[in-house]
Order: C-alpha cells, then sequence, then structure tokens
C-alpha cells in the first residue's frame, strides 16, 4: 500500500466479519483484528478517474 497511500486501511478476513461488527461482545475487543492484511491476497487495479471527485454522482 505505501506506494499509493501513506496509511493502510483494516481489511479484514470474511471470517472475521462478525465478531468485527459483534456489539455485544464487550469482554474480548477486536482490536487483534487490526494487524496487516497479508499482500499477496490483494489486487490492484486502476479506477475510473471520476472516482473521488464529489461532483460526480453516479454511475458513470
Amino acid at each position: 500500500m505505501a506506494p499509493i497511500h501513506p496509511r493502510m486501511p483494516v481489511i479484514l478476513h470474511a471470517r472475521d466479519y462478525d465478531r468485527w461488527l459483534d456489539r455485544e461482545e464487550t469482554e474480548r475487543l477486536p482490536l487483534d483484528l487490526l494487524r496487516p492484511f497479508e499482500s499477496e491476497a490483494m489486487e490492484m487495479y486502476a479506477a475510473n478517474p471520476k472516482v473521488g471527485n464529489v461532483r460526480n454522482n453516479g454511475r458513470s
């Protein structure tokens, strides 16, 4: 991610979604899920240049 942005977003594995979203669990907070995501599991591709422009509000 470093060539794209200096901060790494939290990326969760599908197996961890329920635990991350569980508001009832207060004893074991999911802080251990805040770890680097495996780079070999990521894919990078160019997005449409319209992405990120607040003047665009549609599909194209």
